[in-house]
């Protein structure tokens, strides 16, 4: 038995979505390839309060990817298998605005959560190394007996 309805929000889910996500903190993302295979690396993305993913990239092969299929999965998972699985729709984003967003977002939260983004790119949310990737999710997962999903309204 899965525990979802047309009625079920985010709002629904919300309070155990992100008490997963800020206590598991880092989540593997797949991706496609340019050659339509699988690819899959560890990323620290936040959650702002609409349920929307943010996170801060170098320019690297997995932008590319993003940009030709622009569909992500992503999976938290602890020991306690207190597991989230999020199907989502990502985007690119080189623009000033949402850089400097992404950039007070991922500082906003409290460690491990949120971090300082200074080490990691140096020449700050307006230098050429700082890329933003959106997801909105399409489809949300909360593991468990029995599992609990939200899916994104159709338009």
């Amino acid at each position: 038995m899965t525990l979802t309805t047309d009625e079920t929000t985010f709002d629904d889910i919300a309070p155990e979505f992100r008490h997963r996500i800020e206590t598991t903190v880092w989540c593997t993302l797949a991706t496609t390839d340019l050659r339509g295979r699988p690819r899959t690396r560890i990323v620290h993305p936040v959650w702002d309060d609409d349920g929307v993913g943010w996170m801060g990239s170098r320019p690297t092969p997995k932008l590319e990817h993003l940009t030709r299929t622009p569909a992500a999965s992503l999976m938290y998972w602890d020991p306690r298998h207190t597991q989230v699985i999020i199907d989502a729709d990502a985007s690119v984003h080189r623009d000033a605005e949402t850089c400097r967003h992404v950039w007070s977002l991922v500082s906003s939260f409290p460690e491990p959560y949120g971090f300082d983004p200074t080490p990691i790119w140096s020449d700050g949310p307006d230098g050429d190394g700082f890329v933003v990737v959106r997801f909105d999710p399409r489809r949300i997962e909360l593991f468990g007996a029995p599992p609990i999903i939200w899916r994104r309204a159709q338009a």
